[in-house]
């Protein structure tokens, strides 16, 4: 499967190396993995009372984060703008005490998501 889905980017859709095209697809299944196991968390959660409520806001908000990984899986030096996007995050928490409990899991569940992509990519990157 994997030497199909190379096989047509070297028809002409984009020039990538062998090796760098694996470690996107590494990346891709990671975020893909995170992403699910997020969602099946926020599910479970919804509607279990207010304690889990706030588990489920935390992780809700991991989705749109990892959606966005996964879009740009084949960014060149994609770790720079993880790390931009978990900085605007950290700022935000920076003012955590004016937060309301919902604002604090839901940016925390952001951080969280682009630190552990902008590892998970520097990792991909640094093996190419």
């Amino acid at each position: 499967m994997l030497e199909e889905a190379y096989g047509e980017v070297q028809e002409g859709k984009k020039k990538v190396s062998k090796s760098a095209f694996k470690m996107d697809e590494v990346f891709y299944r990671f975020a893909e993995k995170r992403k699910g196991g997020a969602e099946k968390i926020a599910g479970n959660t919804r509607g279990k009372g207010p304690i889990p409520l706030l588990t489920h806001y935390h992780f809700k908000a991991k989705s749109g984060p990892y959606s966005d990984a996964i879009q740009h899986k084949d960014t060149a030096n994609k770790s720079k703008y993880f790390k931009i996007k978990a900085k605007e995050a950290y700022e935000k928490l920076k003012n955590f005490d004016k937060l309301t409990q919902r604002e604090f899991q839901e940016l925390t569940g952001i951080f969280e998501v682009y630190g552990e992509v902008c590892i998970e990519s520097l990792k991909t990157e640094s093996e190419l």
